[in-house]
């Protein structure tokens, strides 16, 4: 069997086209959703082009004419020891499946010190979830993708005055919130501080009788052409208040003056609150994935380990 290649920095773009092409099965449905970039490939090539060195890395099988046979890729926080899995994708064959175990063993390989392994494979790629299920990943929960066009007519509405910019200030005060609704966020306390004053970002805070009791942090895609929200989040005692509703039209009216043509976000399937209110936004189901996780300090701890 062929032993994958790291891919230096500057080729990465030149994997978009093979990736983009082999993320997608014959009918058009999306294989791997963390390797979905953009809608075409000169978007994924551009999408590549924008990752940061020592953030990604990408491995590839090379056959005897040099032709690429196989990716793997992945997003890298070694504050959190995690990666995200991007792939892995083979040329469709009788030995792909076994090109795309080798691909994942290579990138577990050379990630010693990463701890969490994520990947969200398609709710329906019966491949993939057998490749990460024979690896030890465990199925955490799905994941869908929801999306809404923007500039539609009755989408948004006036202006909430609950709703502003966050300040510096504000963090203190939802940032616990946020740890508690979404533990191991992606993104760090810091880099949230830093997007306020981030133009490609949107930071938001919700006030209730003047204190800060929800929040979003969204970011401008133009690659993909679109807003995405990554986080929202309320105060349990704060619901049923409009409070989610407002956070969010504020951004889509945001992600439309930037000239974007739609909204995304993702929401678990346990989040039976957040997807009711992203449905009464207009968003749709334009996809969905499972997140299978290895989690190897588990692993390693456990008494199957030292057998």
């Amino acid at each position: 069997m062929i032993e994958p290649e790291p891919v230096p920095r500057t080729e990465w773009p030149a994997l978009g086209a093979f990736i983009f092409r082999n993320n997608r099965t014959a009918d058009g449905r999306v294989r791997c959703l963390h390797g979905d970039q953009g809608g075409d490939e000169r978007s994924h090539v551009a999408a590549l082009a924008e990752l940061p060195e020592g953030e990604a890395a990408f491995w590839r099988a090379v056959g005897s004419r040099g032709e690429t046979l196989g990716v793997i890729g992945c997003e890298i926080d070694r504050s959190q020891q995690r990666a995200w899995i991007r792939g892995p994708w083979a040329v469709p064959g009788l030995s792909s499946a076994s090109l795309e175990a080798v691909l994942l063993n290579t990138l577990e390989r050379a990630l010693p010190e990463i701890n969490h392994l994520d990947a969200f494979p398609s709710e329906d790629d019966a491949t993939l979830a057998a490749l990460y299920r024979g690896a030890g990943y465990c199925w955490m929960d799905i994941h869908r993708v929801m999306q809404a066009a923007l500039g539609d007519a009755g989408t948004l509405t006036a202006a909430d005055p609950r709703i502003r910019p966050a300040r510096s200030d504000d963090l203190r005060l939802w940032l616990p919130l946020h740890r508690g609704l979404f533990p191991g966020s992606y993104l760090s306390d810091d880099e949230i501080a830093a997007a306020i004053s981030d133009g490609p970002r949107l930071v938001l805070t919700a006030l209730l009788d003047g204190w800060p009791a929800g929040y979003l942090v969204a970011k401008d895609d133009p690659t993909g052409d679109e807003l995405y929200v990554d986080y929202l989040g309320v105060d349990p005692a704060a619901r049923g208040r409009g409070l989610g509703r407002a956070l969010l039209q504020h951004a889509m009216s945001w992600g439309e003056d930037r000239g974007r043509r739609r909204a995304a976000l993702t929401v678990r399937q346990d989040r039976a609150e957040a997807l009711s209110l992203y449905l009464q936004c207009g968003f749709q189901q334009a996809r969905a994935g499972v997140h299978w996780r290895k989690d190897r300090a588990k692993v390693a701890a456990s008494p199957a380990a030292e057998r």
